[in-house]
C-alpha cells in the first residue's frame, strides 16, 4: 500500500507540474495577430517590449487610428492603441494586465484552473464589478491543430454581489487557448465602450507577414482573368479629355513559376489592350496583344506602406498621416488591403479633425487573390487630373465577378468598329493557315498600307508594304507554328488581326 500511494504521489506531482507549465498566454510577440467583426479586420502587434527589474514584461503596441464614432469625445484618434491598448503588463506571477484609454487595468489571470474566479474590471463611475471564472477547459480544433482551450465566463455584478443581468457584458465569453492565445476578444482599448466580441482568423509570424501578404493577394492559376481600365488623363474644358491614357486591358494567366528557396513568383499574362492616347482634344486608337511576365519579389516589393498593419497610423511630412485598412467588403466578400493618401489632420480645440484635400483623399487598394494595385488619385492644377485603375471583372476557375471589357482578346483587338468602321472591311483568310494567308484590301481607302506580323511578345518579324484595292499574299512559311498579331497600319488607322498559324 505505502508503494501504491508513493507512485500516486509522483503522478500526482507530476500532472501539477504539467498543468503549471501549460503556457496559455494571450499572445506572443513574436506574431501578429487578426480578429474579425462582420465587416473588417484588426490587427495585434507588439512593437516593443521591456523587462523590468521585478522580472514583469510590458509590451507596447502599434499606434492606431479609429474613427470618431469610436471616441466618446468624437475626435478622430490617430494615436490609439490595439484591441489590446497601448501598453500590457505580463507579470511575472503570470497574471496578464492590459489598460483601456482611460488606463484602468483589465485582469486576466491565464493560469487559474477550472472553477477559479476573479475580478477583471471596476467600473470607475458605476458600483459594478467584472468577473472571469474559468468554466470549462477541454481539447479542441484550434485552426486545424488540436489544443487546449479555456472558456473563460464574464458575469457582472453590484456591489451586492448581485448579477447584473442587462450589462452587454454578462454571460460574454472568451476561449483562450494554450498555444493560439485569445481566439476571441473585446476591444480592451476601448473597454467599456465597445460591447463587439472579435473573432481570431489569423496568426502570421512578423517575420513572415510581407511575404504571406504578398502571396494572398497575388494568388493566381493558370485561367484566371482580370479585366481593368487604366485612365491617366487632365481634364480641359466642359469637363473634356485634353491629353493622356486610357486603356481597357484583357490579361490571362498563361504559366506560373514558384522558386526554392521561396522569394518571389513569377507569373506569365496574355494581355490585350485598346489604347486610347489623347492630345489637344484628340483622340488616337491603337491595339495591342502580346504576353508580359511580371515577378513578384517578397523582398523587394516596391509598396512599403502595404506592409503597415490594419488600422496602424504613420506619419508623413507636413501633419499628414496615412492609414491602412484590411476589410471584407467588396469582390465577393475578399480581403482588401487599402491605404488612404493623403488625409490631413488638424489638432483643433483639442480635437483631432480631418480635412479632405480638395477634391478628395486618393485611395489605393489590393485585394486578395485579385492583385493591384487599383487605385483613384485626383490632382488640381490648371487641369483636373485623374489616374485610376479599376478591375471591372475577373473569373477566377468557376468564379467570375462584375461585367467583362469583350468576351476574349479577340474580341478586343477586332472592336475597330467603335472608331474605325472601315475596319470591318479588311478580311485575312485562311484563318488559320499553313504556308500563306490573303489580306482583302479592296475597300481600304488609302494608296498602301505596311503589313507587319508580330509575336505574341511583341517582337516584329515580318513588314512589308503593298498596294490597296487589292487582294494579296502575305508569305508565312517561315514563321512556326502558333498564334501571332498581324498589323495592317496607314496613315489614318492601325487594324489588328489575330493570325493562327498552322504545321
Amino acid at each position: 500500500m505505502k508503494k501504491i500511494n508513493q507512485l500516486l504521489f509522483v503522478i500526482l506531482l507530476f500532472s501539477t507540474i504539467s498543468a503549471n507549465a501549460q503556457n496559455f498566454s494571450i499572445f506572443e510577440k513574436e506574431n501578429n495577430y487578426f480578429f474579425e467583426n462582420s465587416s473588417e479586420m484588426f490587427a495585434v502587434k507588439a512593437d516593443s517590449s521591456v523587462v523590468l527589474s521585478s522580472g514583469d514584461t510590458s509590451y507596447y503596441f502599434l499606434n492606431m487610428y479609429w474613427d470618431p464614432i469610436y471616441n466618446p469625445i468624437n475626435c478622430a484618434d490617430l494615436f490609439a492603441g490595439s484591441l489590446f491598448g497601448r501598453k500590457a503588463t505580463n507579470r511575472a506571477d503570470t497574471v496578464f494586465v492590459m489598460y483601456n484609454y482611460l488606463l484602468d487595468s483589465l485582469v486576466f489571470k491565464t493560469h487559474y484552473p477550472r472553477g477559479e474566479s476573479w475580478i477583471v474590471y471596476r467600473w470607475p463611475t458605476q458600483d459594478l464589478i467584472l468577473k472571469a471564472s474559468i468554466t470549462d477547459q477541454s481539447t479542441q480544433n484550434v485552426m486545424g491543430v488540436l489544443d487546449e482551450v479555456k472558456t473563460i465566463t464574464f458575469s457582472v455584478q453590484n456591489s451586492f454581489n448581485q448579477s447584473v443581468t442587462t450589462n452587454p457584458f454578462h454571460d460574454k465569453f472568451l476561449l483562450l487557448s494554450e498555444n493560439f492565445g485569445l481566439l476571441n476578444a473585446f476591444n480592451f482599448y476601448k473597454f467599456p465602450n465597445d460591447t463587439l466580441l472579435y473573432d481570431l482568423v489569423d496568426i502570421t509570424p512578423t517575420s513572415e507577414y510581407r511575404m504571406k501578404t504578398i502571396k494572398k493577394i497575388y494568388d493566381f492559376n493558370i485561367g484566371d482573368e482580370f479585366h481593368t481600365f487604366f485612365t491617366d488623363v487632365r481634364y480641359g474644358m466642359n469637363n473634356t479629355v485634353y491629353d493622356g491614357t486610357i486603356q481597357r486591358v484583357i490579361q490571362k494567366v498563361v504559366s506560373k513559376t514558384t522558386y526554392n528557396p521561396d522569394t518571389a513568383i513569377t507569373y506569365q499574362f496574355e494581355r490585350c489592350q485598346m489604347i486610347f492616347n489623347y492630345l489637344n482634344y484628340i483622340v488616337d486608337t491603337t491595339y495591342t496583344y502580346d504576353t508580359v511576365t511580371t515577378v513578384y519579389s517578397y523582398c523587394n516589393f516596391s509598396d512599403s506602406s502595404l506592409f503597415q498593419m490594419p488600422r496602424e497610423t504613420f506619419y508623413r511630412p507636413i501633419g499628414i498621416y496615412e492609414n491602412n485598412f484590411l476589410t471584407l467588403k467588396d469582390y465577393n466578400n475578399r480581403l482588401e488591403y487599402k491605404y488612404i493618401d493623403r488625409l490631413d489632420y488638424y489638432f483643433n480645440n483639442n480635437c483631432w479633425d480631418f480635412t479632405y484635400i480638395d477634391p478628395g483623399p486618393n485611395v489605393t487598394q489590393y485585394y486578395e487573390g485579385l492583385g493591384g494595385p487599383f487605385y483613384n488619385y485626383y490632382i488640381w492644377s490648371s487641369y483636373l487630373c485623374l489616374k485610376r485603375i479599376n478591375l471591372v471583372y475577373y473569373k477566377k476557375g468557376e468564379t467570375t465577378w462584375g461585367s467583362p471589357i469583350a468576351p476574349n482578346c479577340l474580341s478586343l483587338i477586332n472592336d475597330v468598329q467603335e472608331l474605325k468602321p472601315s475596319a470591318s472591311e479588311v478580311n485575312i483568310y485562311p484563318n488559320p493557315a499553313r504556308n500563306k494567308v490573303f489580306v482583302d484590301l479592296k475597300n481600304v481607302d488609302s494608296k498602301s498600307v505596311t503589313i507587319e506580323i508580330f509575336s505574341l511578345e511583341g517582337k516584329m518579324l515580318q513588314q512589308q508594304t503593298i498596294a490597296t484595292n487589292s487582294i494579296s499574299e502575305i508569305d508565312i512559311q517561315s514563321l512556326p507554328s502558333g498564334m501571332f498579331v498581324l498589323k495592317i497600319r496607314d496613315k489614318n488607322q492601325i487594324i489588328v488581326k489575330l493570325l493562327n498559324k498552322m504545321r
